[in-house]
């Protein structure tokens, strides 16, 4: 990996991998307008060195609590995947989980997966009780994986209200 190298890299590719949404209503129990969610982060990564591919996949829970019982009201998985050139002058592979990685690309890449993944629930929660349950505006910095190599947590939550 080379350091202080520009990265130049292309939006090739973005797709739900799962979506399930359960709506709150079929819990059979009261709801109030003001109920919060939580909602979980996580973010992963694929790549292929060889073919200068990198994809993030960024997954998330929406849970409400009810009666002292928390509840899955949204999962999903969507995968943004990218062409990166040159990607081995960025991206080093130790093993199959470990890898070094130029932060500020890391960091571009991530944030585009999690407003594109926020563009996409938009549109998939369009019509549902969640219409309004906008994924939060996250730094990404706090999800990047590189750190996590050095022993700090990137799975995050957020809650954010139903209103």
């Amino acid at each position: 990996m080379e350091k202080n190298v520009p990265a130049k890299f292309k939006l090739i590719n973005a797709d739900i991998l799962e979506y399930t949404y359960v709506n709150p209503v079929n819990f059979k129990l009261k709801i109030d307008p003001e109920q919060e969610f939580e909602v979980k982060f996580k973010i992963d990564y694929r790549w292929d060195v060889e073919k200068n591919q990198f994809a993030v996949v960024v997954s998330l829970l929406y849970l409400m609590e009810i009666e002292n019982k928390k509840h899955t009201a949204l999962k999903t998985s969507i995968i943004t995947q990218y062409e990166v050139e040159e990607l081995y002058k960025h991206f080093d592979v130790r093993s199959n989980n470990d890898f070094d990685m130029n932060i500020p690309l890391e960091t571009s890449l991530v944030s585009i997966a999690i407003s594109t993944s926020r563009g996409i629930l938009i549109e998939k929660t369009n019509g549902t009780l969640l219409r309004n349950i906008i994924l939060p505006v996250v730094q990404p910095t706090d999800f990047i994986l590189s750190p996590k190599m050095n022993g700090e947590k990137t799975d995050k939550s957020e809650k954010v209200k139903l209103d």
